[in-house]
């Protein structure tokens, strides 16, 4: 019986500790391997002890500049306040996004269907 009551409490501790946890955002998938050296696109990543700055940029590639746009737009979601603004040169769009403690910015511009630039920022413990 005791070994059974231990199983089911670490059983409960493993299923609050999964929900607990913060959940990515889509965004962030974006600056893998997968486009750190595409030909189309160029990845920035700035460390500080209080700051993480990603940027991916993307040039001829309408593709990936939808796959971006489908992030921001499912991040949206999660945003606490946001701004778009649109002009001649394209459009932009700004999220503001709790998590926890830490405040996420994410910032997107969008040029034209195949060239655009997103931003994520925060501090280091936010991503974690």
């Amino acid at each position: 019986m005791k070994r059974f009551s231990l199983c089911i409490l670490l059983a409960a501790c493993s299923v609050i500790t999964a929900f607990a946890a913060s959940p990515k955002l889509a965004c962030e998938a974006l600056f893998s391997d997968k486009y750190k050296r595409h030909k189309d696109t160029e990845m920035t990543i700035n460390r500080s002890a209080d700051n993480y700055f990603r940027q991916l940029r993307v040039d001829g590639n309408a593709q990936i500049v939808a796959e971006i746009e489908r992030a921001v737009n499912k991040d949206s979601q999660a945003a606490f306040n946001s701004t778009q603004r649109f002009n001649n040169d394209g459009e932009t769009i700004i999220l503001n996004i709790q998590r926890g403690d830490y405040l996420i910015n994410i910032g997107f511009n969008k040029y034209s269907d195949s060239s655009a630039k997103i931003f994520l920022q925060s501090q280091p413990e936010a991503f974690q």
